[in-house]
């Protein structure tokens, strides 16, 4: 075969492509993915190579733009590295090859990108063009899913919306591997067709990383975290290992199985917080006082929605529901999401779909002049079929509810106001679909219509907004709060405090001024 690459590849590139007509018989680069990094120009590979040793190069440009190289870094892991059986046994073994990651940088929003990538010992693929990050709110796409496993057909629809999708959030539980042999990489070429195209954010779920060894064993009293809904042995390695989420965030600073909550802006867009619920989130550990720091960061001007996605739900119509866990996860996560203002948050691990239509808080629809509440949409449905569970009454927030298979789309209009659709993966049919407006902007026009005149009005500018929403949502906190100094998930006031200031911190690094003030006011501090 005669390889493709961008036209004028020198160096490591040109001689690859020698190489590699030289030696016919070299594999080829394989299931390659994109992902987002906390830089809003970059786009980050990582690819298969069957053969180990060579440098991994990305070559790239976009329209107008010179071409640029980069070399970047590789790894692999090996039996000894996974925990336990059936995962450790040399029959469920498969060398994973040498796992290549190479990030492209100075890239312009809203401009194609082409690239190629591989080593120079077994040479590089067909040049590939992807749609490049979002521009502005109006022109994102963002598609979600879960609980996919090796089921083809939503990534077969999803295939012919690559020009039009941002990024693709992906809330936990992706292969079902657990153990077996080669299935991990079967997944990653099921999917490569897309995700080589479409950044992908992905979460870990129950499948992909639950470690109930070592020392970040997590095994909470309230249940449903069994070895056998787990990886069965993995214990995080291959996901960790083949996917690329950023490390700053962990404990350590580096890529560890421990490192499985970050966030990213799409800028104009949304701020997105990934949290793991197989990780210890509950008082006083690393995960919980991050995401408070996170949240007091978020700059509203620059990304005006803010999106959670985690595996394990808070709120569910199936008997599933009746699980300590879920209502555990809603006492702990729930009370600080509102109080750090997150608009819209994504679940799965039940394995079907479910939409709220109204805002909502500790079981019960809000409305009115009290920002409080958002809606939570589980997404579960991207392909798993087994372990549904039955339906309970309709609940009164639902929206909608099927067992159908698909995938969720949501396009911001502007920064008050997104479409939400599911989608079935069959054909492309629109299920469901209704507008998400921001709670902060449907409780300031309640208020203003209720004739309270410190409201701001709905279309006010962000920081307003913001600082408007902060003073209600303490006065309700307060309100409801029946032990004075708690902030709701259990963590002790000066660690809430500490937090907000380092989230302050963050935002003055990055030139954005942030006064904590108005969180620690929210928060009853």
């Amino acid at each position: 075969m005669t390889p493709r690459f961008p036209a004028g590849a020198t160096g490591a590139v040109g001689l690859a492509a020698l190489a590699l007509l030289l030696n016919p018989a070299a594999a080829l680069p394989e299931q390659a993915h994109l992902s987002l990094t906390r830089r809003v120009d970059e786009l980050r590979l990582v690819w298969v190579s069957g053969t180990k040793g060579g440098d991994p190069t990305i070559s790239y440009k976009q329209a107008g733009g010179a071409q640029q190289s980069v070399t970047g870094t590789s790894r692999t892991y090996t039996i000894d590295q996974l925990c336990a059986a059936p995962a450790n046994e040399a029959a469920n073994f498969e060398d994973p090859g040498q796992i290549n990651t190479a990030t492209m940088t100075g890239l312009v929003p809203g401009q194609r990108v082409w690239f190629t990538y591989g080593t120079t010992v077994d040479g590089y693929a067909n040049s590939t063009a992807v749609p490049g990050l979002p521009a502005n709110a109006t022109s994102a796409n963002i598609v979600i899913l879960a609980d996919m496993g090796r089921a083809s057909a939503s990534i077969d629809q999803l295939a012919h919306e690559v020009e039009t999708t941002s990024v693709v959030l992906f809330p936990g539980d992706l292969s079902y591997a657990m153990g077996r042999k080669g299935l991990w990489a079967d997944w990653f070429r099921m999917v490569e067709p897309v995700f080589k195209r479409v950044p992908l954010q992905t979460g870990c779920g129950n499948h992909d990383v639950l470690q109930l060894q070592g020392a970040e064993r997590f095994w909470p009293p309230w249940g449903s975290y069994e070895f056998d809904s787990g990886t069965q042995g993995e214990c995080g390695v291959p996901f960790q290992h083949l996917m690329a989420m950023d490390g700053g965030d962990s404990p350590s600073g580096e890529r560890t199985i421990n490192n499985n909550w970050t966030s990213l802006d799409l800028p104009g867009v949304a701020h997105v917080i990934t949290l793991s619920t197989e990780h210890n989130f509950t008082q006083g550990s690393a995960q919980a006082k991050w995401l408070l720091s996170d949240l007091a960061a978020v700059n509203r001007t620059r990304t005006p929605w803010v999106l959670v996605q985690f595996h394990r739900p808070m709120y569910d119509s199936t008997f599933n529901a009746l699980l300590p866990e879920e209502g555990a996860t809603r006492a702990i996560l729930e009370p600080v999401l509102e109080a750090g203002g997150a608009d819209l948050v994504l679940t799965g691990h039940v394995h079907d779909y479910q939409s709220m239509h109204c805002r909502v808080y500790n079981g019960t629809c809000r409305s009115g002049a009290a920002p409080v509440g958002r809606p939570v949409m589980l997404v579960g449905g991207g392909g798993k079929t087994s372990g549904v569970r039955a339906w309970m009454d309709e609940p009164a927030w639902l929206a909608a509810r099927t067992n159908g298979l698909g995938y969720a789309r949501f396009q911001p209009r502007n920064g008050s106001v997104a479409l939400w659709q599911w989608v079935f993966n069959t054909n492309g049919t629109v299920f469901d679909q209704h507008w998400i407006e921001r709670p902060v902007h449907s409780a300031a026009r309640a208020a203003r219509a209720a004739g309270e005149t410190d409201a701001p009005a709905a279309d006010a500018n962000p920081a307003a907004l913001e600082a408007w929403r902060r003073a209600r949502v303490a006065a309700w906190m307060r309100s409801e709060r029946d032990t004075a100094g708690d902030l709701g998930s259990g963590l002790p006031v000066a660690e809430a405090r500490a937090a907000a200031v380092k989230g302050a911190g963050m935002a003055a690094e990055r030139g954005e001024i942030i006064d904590p003030t108005p969180l620690f006011d929210a928060w009853g501090l």
